[in-house]
């Protein structure tokens, strides 16, 4: 009996936890793209400003 309520009790829990790591997962992915963007556009400007044009 104890069996039956631990599997039927632990699948609400595991739903739950499904969806807060998966809300996480999606946060922290964004956080890391937007900081991705940021770091190439700031790479980006870098390399601008200390590019020389070729001359020949």
């Amino acid at each position: 009996m104890l069996q039956n309520l631990v599997e039927k009790e632990s699948i609400p829990v595991i739903d739950e936890l499904g969806r807060e790591i998966d809300q996480w997962t999606k946060a922290e992915f964004y956080r890391r793209l937007a900081t991705f963007e940021e770091d190439q556009a700031k790479a980006a400007k870098d390399f601008e400003s200390q590019s020389q044009p070729i001359t020949t």
